[in-house]
């Protein structure tokens, strides 16, 4: 992640949205993202997701859209 996406997302906290392709891609993602304390929903089947490593363990190898939601 470029060194001012990070400085930014922590002092903004914008909502993120995003696809993720894959169960390695959404763990890589997801594991830069889970310091910014997000909650996250998966748009497809309506799940929700405390965090991070909640949204990753579940991820299936499939594309699927994702919106965070600071804490």
């Amino acid at each position: 992640m470029p060194s001012g996406r990070p400085r930014r997302i922590s002092s903004a906290r914008p909502v993120l949205m995003f696809e993720l392709h894959g169960r390695a891609a959404a763990a890589a993602t997801l594991a830069h993202l889970d310091p910014f304390g997000y909650r996250y929903h998966e748009i497809s089947q309506g799940r929700d997701f405390a965090g991070a490593q909640a949204l990753s363990d579940w991820f299936p190898d499939a594309c699927l859209q994702v919106v965070g939601f600071p804490d």
